[in-house]
């Protein structure tokens, strides 16, 4: 135990470093002295390893009363402690063991423990691979351990550390502020850090009094178990609830933004007018997505193909040909078609009549002997409707030269076929001899 009842130390010149200290430090506890330049810090550090006597008050370090402690005495003393300056006070010279091993060297210690303690104390550092490389190879952070190292090498159950983070940089004065909380925990080792950074040593949790102009202003327990507990709690939660807020989709972070505005806009009518544009804004937003709107998009394009598809192409054009059609009915074609038919048949029947003037009809052998009229027989031809399927036949009749004239002259000039070939025609060896000659004339 390490304890200081109103301990004051005056410096050459009257100088008061330390004023009035009560301070006591159980066995195994890490303690932080924080304060800044002036404070008293190095000269309680003085203190503790036998550099100076207090002017008044005692100290004493493991049943050691300091003040009382006789000069000749005092390396005896400072082999229960391990002692760690800012500048780190190696030998360049020297590789990292030699430098572990020298205190061990200086007090006799046989080689093979020097062996046994520089090792394990390199292990206890996290150095155990750079034993063998120089002290200009190694980091800030790395002389510090080797200090440190050496420090522990000997089995001191105290470590006095004065600001050991100074020639550090921030990053580096944690990872060994760490270091110091391990080995302190690990190995039951009472560990005095005396600091002027204040937020790093707060950081820790670990006791902390602060020094003000020689006097201590302040005493911080360090935060129990319990407390750790819920301190740990309360950072997982915030995790949690950090990852929540991250898994949460825009839509719901959208909405709660909304939510908020809406109740500030409940206390101020002119906001909750705002308010009500942007829900409507949020409301289309939120109908109208990006996927709905290339939606629409394609329904668009789809109604215009459905406005004019292959098929609607083709019934346009059957509709044209429809209305052509109306245009010119069945019936109307129809009578174009007979008409064309009757001209063809005129012609073939004219052109046939006319051949057949070269040959006269045979009479029967028993018909009376008639007076000699030239008599002609016309072919008998067809045409139908198509339409209404009616039929117009035209048989073969005799018929007189004259006759044979008036008619195709008829033809000729266009006024059809009248009604010469409307019913069969009497053939001329059954026709009374007197209406045939009546008909020839």
């Amino acid at each position: 135990m390490i304890e200081l009842r109103n301990v004051t130390k005056n410096h050459e010149g009257g100088f008061t470093a330390l004023e009035q200290v009560d301070l006591q430090i159980s066995d195994g506890e890490l303690v932080f002295i924080v304060g800044g330049s002036g404070a008293g810090k190095t000269t309680l550090a003085g203190l503790l390893i036998a550099e100076y006597k207090p002017t008044s008050g005692t100290i004493t370090v493991d049943g050691t009363e300091l003040g009382a402690l006789k000069k000749g005495k005092v390396p005896l003393y400072r082999r229960k402690l391990g002692i760690l300056f800012r500048d780190f006070r190696l030998f360049p010279e020297k590789t990292v063991y030699d430098n572990v091993a020298f205190a061990l060297r200086v007090v006799g210690e046989p080689s093979s423990s020097i062996r046994m303690k520089v090792n394990a104390a390199l292990r206890m550092v996290e150095l155990a691979d750079k034993g063998k490389c120089c002290i200009d190879q190694l980091s800030g952070l790395e002389q510090q351990k080797v200090a440190l190292a050496r420090a522990l090498a000997n089995g001191a159950s105290i470590l006095v550390a004065d600001e050991p983070c100074g020639n550090v940089d921030p990053v580096q004065s944690r990872e060994l502020i760490e270091l110091f909380c391990r080995i302190q925990s690990r190995y039951q080792k009472t560990v005095v850090l005396l600091t002027h950074d204040r937020e790093l040593a707060e950081s820790f949790g670990k006791r902390t009094v602060y020094l003000q102009r020689g006097r201590i202003v302040n005493d911080v327990a360090a935060v129990t178990a319990d407390e750790e507990i819920l301190a740990e709690a309360a950072e997982e939660a915030a995790k949690a609830a950090t990852e929540e807020a991250v898994e949460a989709p825009v839509e719901e972070v959208f909405e709660e933004a909304v939510e908020e505005v809406t109740e500030e806009a409940l206390e101020d009518p002119v906001e909750e007018v705002f308010e009500e544009a942007v829900e409507e804004v949020a409301e289309e937003a939120l109908e109208d997505p990006v996927e709905e709107v290339f939606e629409e998009a394609v329904e668009e394009v789809s109604e215009e193909a459905l406005e004019d598809p292959v098929e609607e192409v083709f019934e346009e054009a059957v509709e044209e040909v429809t209305e052509e059609a109306l245009e010119d009915p069945v019936e109307e074609v129809f009578e174009e078609a007979v008409e064309e038919v009757t001209e063809e048949a005129v012609e073939v029947v004219a052109e046939e009549a006319v051949e057949a003037t070269a040959e006269p009809l045979q009479t029967p052998a028993d018909a009376p002997a008639v007076e000699e009229t030239a008599v002609y027989q016309l072919p008998t031809w067809t045409a139908e409707k198509a339409a209404d399927g009616e039929t117009m036949e035209v048989r073969s009749a005799n018929i007189s030269t004259d006759a044979l004239e008036s008619v195709l002259a008829e033809l000729f000039a266009g006024e059809g076929l009248g009604g010469v070939f409307d019913a069969p025609t009497e053939s001329a060896s059954d026709a009374p001899r007197a209406d045939h000659e009546e008909e020839t004339k």
